[in-house]
């Protein structure tokens, strides 16, 4: 009979003596800086407030989406050629977000305050854990994959563009 080799329990081995990786092959990046995803629904005339709350904020980037569905607002009866219907799936615009653990009460504070119209149909936020994120252009990861300060661009004046159309 072989001999038996003893093979090591990965759950009793310490962390720190096994090689640390990444899945992409190399060393292991260091624990980035926590971040979160919000996801808002919102009414889509609500969109433009939105956005330039968000923006005032410095949140430069963001993903929207149309979308359709219904909450505790259930749909609404429409008249069309004498016949009533009911909508029951209804227009919304979802805006996603990736913020730091530390700008995440605040953002959430322009979002609602930019959103709220006091009735049923206001939308729904949630808040979501992401593990990391990576710039692609760069490889930049963490925060300064969405907060990187080789992001900032200087766009040109509006009064330059308008020159610029009007020669």
């Amino acid at each position: 009979m072989p001999p038996v080799r003893s093979i090591p329990d990965v759950a009793t081995t310490s962390r720190s003596s096994r090689a640390r990786t990444s899945s992409r092959g190399g060393p292991a990046r260091p624990k980035a800086v926590a971040l979160k995803q919000i996801e808002a629904i919102v009414r889509p005339e609500k969109l433009d407030d939105v956005t330039r709350a968000l923006t005032d904020l410095g949140q430069g980037g963001l993903n929207v989406t149309r979308v359709k569905g219904h909450g505790a607002q259930g749909g609404v009866r429409q008249m069309w050629r004498t016949k009533e219907y009911l909508v029951d799936l209804l227009p919304k615009v979802r805006i996603v977000a990736v913020v730091a653990d530390s700008d995440l009460d605040a953002t959430l504070e322009a979002i609602v305050s930019a959103a709220r119209t006091g009735h049923i149909g206001d939308g729904k936020i949630f808040v979501s854990p992401i593990d990391d994120a990576v710039r692609v252009r760069t490889g930049d990861s963490g925060v300064s994959a969405i907060h990187g300060e080789s992001d900032v661009r200087q766009l040109p004046e509006r009064s330059a563009l308008v020159d610029a159309e009007a020669s």
